[in-house]
């Protein structure tokens, strides 16, 4: 792999690969640093690192999660909150729901004001990825709790 070429990995060397995640790069790294070397692979979410096709490296390599704690990880919490984004230009009401069901409300000054409930971080930022590739100056990103938490605030 070229990536890990240009990583410089060796034989004999302790590598450390943090955010391993499903282990993509770990059998590899393993490998490169060969049975004189050690690879520690640490990941949140251990369970989806490496399943049960570690290829016999086992005693090359540690997969670790949550190094400082022995409890399991909890899974991922979904946390929903309310957002106004605010656009320079006028768009249709039928991208609503590419832009994940959000409310445009056309605005004065030649503005969209998209709003609603954004199940995530992961998901604000698939939203905004969507308004950058439409080309849209973003102007503003408010989050609150409720539509009314947020009259009169403005980031």
């Amino acid at each position: 792999m070229k990536i890990l070429r240009g990583a410089d990995i060796l034989p004999g060397q302790i590598v450390l690969e943090v955010g391993c995640g499903t282990g993509y790069f770990t059998l590899p790294a393993a490998r490169l640093v060969g049975k004189q070397g050690c690879l520690v692979a640490m990941d949140v979410l251990s369970d989806s690192v490496l399943g049960d096709a570690n290829h016999g490296l086992e005693s090359r390599m540690t997969v670790n999660n949550h190094p400082s704690s022995d409890t399991q990880p909890t899974p991922r919490q979904e946390v929903e909150a309310f957002y106004e984004i605010r656009v320079k230009g006028h768009l249709d009401l039928s991208w609503s729901d590419w832009l994940g069901g959000l409310a445009l409300t056309p605005q004065s000054g030649g503005e969209t004001l998209l709003s609603g409930s954004i199940i995530d971080q992961a998901a604000l930022h698939g939203i905004l990825d969507k308004l950058y590739a439409m080309n849209l100056t973003i102007l503003s990103v408010v989050q609150g709790k409720n539509d009314q938490e947020m009259e009169g605030k403005n980031v």
